[in-house]
């Protein structure tokens, strides 16, 4: 069963939503209160086995039950009872190659069906199977809607560590009856003497979940079996649950207990079902997390769809381009946007950009350290909150900067975040400066065609290119040459002989008697693409440092100007 296009209305914060929903893997990421649960919760609902689904006031828009209820979701991948006549064969629609619905189905498309859900003031939900040929639509019974194999992993842990009603450990025991029997005698022999009955029968959905776990990286110390939870109630089912050896498995960790859950729904997840996880990286390590990202991605033989929420980068990391689902919503309007694969490269290098609200694309690693040295000082002299704690994600691109900056900038702007591009000007963007503008991207580029070593040495004052320079010298000291090599590397940009220049800038403007060539000397030395100066994060920063001692002498320079750019874009100025 595959989910091809949903469409929500007036269901709790989406007045409007569509989406057409065709790739295996779905994850959707998105900033806080942007519908990604709400859009779980709708897929669940319109194709839940669950007749007696309770609904209230607040899952209406705006609190508003005059407000109905609708939400449609179109699937194929049919289990054939459904095709039948006697069943929905008369009811079915096709699904084109251009990833449309044609009402009556045609030579070439997919036979899918779109099933309604509404849901008036009464708070009865009502389900139907619908067409533009028959708009009321026929009932479709929770039976029916149990064979498209919607499951929801993860919610209800301790549920699923039990053999209580319709959870998955019961589903794994073969015979329903045997589990019902099990349960019942269990549960009288705990009455009449606080001790286990006999729960041989459920041995081997014991020996299931161990097996599921083991593919899961869940190991138990001992052995998994049944028994009975001196703990829980002893009046319900739920009060069988499973053991690792004489401790109730419920009693480990929370990634544990969830991982273990995880792994026994997916076992007994129909072949071919629709999987809906939300926040999938709760409880879980990272290379806990990637496991369960392999499992569940869909294969040739495993071919399932699934849908899931994430805050993690590390899922992010493990998604391609098409599978990352940026939700956004706007006047209760929500919106999916999907990234591109020029981007693919950036999911692995810095996906935690994805997650962010704005994000600084920087030329290159110096840019990025420079703008992390800025946090800082806004921070400590103005009391300014820290760039995370508004959203705002400095980055640089997958290559480390470069020609495909403007590329990558608008790529991001596309996804719906607010986008900011720092970047030298010594070569032409591409889109042009205006383009990005005119697509509501920051820009704060650099006058006169420089690279930023080259405008923060033209516009600092001349007494803190020392600090410049020792920067350098420190730096060329860890690649294992000496002071004087990069004294002479300046000198030679300036028509000096090697040894005549000692470091000394006072003396040094006495031999050039301006400070222009001095200063776009030590700028072309700082860029060096072999030598360069700052070229990483970290060296970034130390020039950010310098930078920002002397902000208040460099008022009105293109430096200071650029500067307040970033500032305006990072704090809404």
């Amino acid at each position: 069963m595959k989910i091809l296009y949903l469409s929500i209305l007036k269901f709790r914060g989406l007045r409007e939503f569509a989406w057409t929903a065709t790739q295996p893997m779905n994850c959707l990421i998105g900033p806080g209160d942007s519908g990604k649960s709400t859009i779980l919760d709708a897929i669940e609902y319109v194709l839940s086995p669950r007749w007696n689904l309770t609904f209230t006031d607040v899952d209406f828009y705006n609190g508003d039950s005059a407000n109905t209820i609708e939400i449609e979701a179109t699937v194929g991948n049919l289990p054939d009872e459904l095709k039948k006549d006697d069943k929905f064969g008369l009811q079915l629609r096709g699904w084109n190659d251009k990833n449309e619905i044609v009402d009556e189905p045609e030579e070439g498309t997919e036979p899918v069906l779109t099933i309604r859900l509404e849901v008036t003031s009464s708070l009865e939900p009502d389900w139907r199977v619908i067409n533009d040929r028959l708009p009321e639509g026929i009932p479709i019974s929770a039976r029916d809607r149990g064979r498209l194999g919607v499951v929801r992993l993860g919610p209800y842990v301790d549920r699923h560590l039990g053999w209580g009603r319709n959870s998955a450990l019961s589903k794994l025991t073969a015979n329903d009856d045997e589990v019902a029997l099990v349960l019942a005698d269990a549960g009288r022999s705990a009455r009449e003497a606080v001790a286990n009955a006999d729960l041989e029968g459920l041995q081997e959905s014991a020996v299931g979940a161990a097996e599921a776990a083991e593919q899961f990286g869940v190991h138990p110390k001992e052995e998994y079996h049944a028994a009975l939870d001196a703990n829980l109630s002893i009046s319900g089912q739920s009060a069988i649950t499973l053991h690792d050896g004489e401790v109730p498995v419920r009693m480990a960790g929370m990634g544990t207990t969830r991982l273990l859950a995880l792994a026994i729904q997916h076992r007994s997840v129909p072949e071919g079902g629709i999987l809906l996880i939300d926040e999938i990286e709760m409880g879980l390590e990272p290379h806990r997390l990637r496991q369960l990202l392999r499992i569940l991605r869909p294969t040739a033989d495993a071919p399932h769809q699934v849908f899931m929420t994430s805050h993690s980068s590390v899922t992010i990391s493990e998604l391609t381009a098409v599978e990352l689902n940026i939700v956004r919503i706007e006047d209760g309007v929500g919106n999916i946007l999907t990234a591109s694969e020029e981007i693919q490269a950036l999911l692995r290098k810095a996906p935690d950009a994805f997650l962010g609200r704005k994000i600084l694309v920087c030329e290159g690693e110096t840019e990025v350290g420079v703008t992390r040295h800025l946090d800082k000082h806004w921070q400590t002299t103005e009391y300014r909150p820290p760039f995370a704690a508004l959203g705002v994600i400095p980055i640089t691109s997958a290559k480390g900067g470069g020609d495909d900056t403007p590329k990558m900038a608008a790529e991001f702007r596309r996804l719906g975040y607010s986008v900011g591009l720092l970047c030298d000007s010594d070569k032409a963007l591409t889109p042009s400066a205006e383009e990005l503008q005119d697509a509501g991207i920051v820009l704060a580029q650099w006058s006169d065609e420089l690279a930023i070593e080259e405008r923060v040495c033209l516009d600092i004052p001349y007494k803190a290119l020392r600090d410049l320079l020792d920067i350098a010298i420190e730096r060329a000291a860890k690649n294992g040459k000496d002071t004087q090599t990069v004294y002479d590397a300046i000198g030679s940009q300036i028509g000096l002989d090697a040894g005549r220049f000692n470091g000394d800038m006072d003396e040094l403007l006495v031999f050039i008697e301006d400070e222009d060539p001095i200063r776009r000397a030590f700028g072309n030395r700082a860029k060096h693409k072999n030598h360069a100066w700052f070229k990483r994060i970290d060296y970034g920063e130390r020039l950010g440092e310098v930078i920002c001692s002397y902000l208040d002498d460099i008022a009105g320079t293109d430096l200071a100007d650029k500067i307040g750019i970033i500032k305006g874009f990072v704090y809404d100025e």
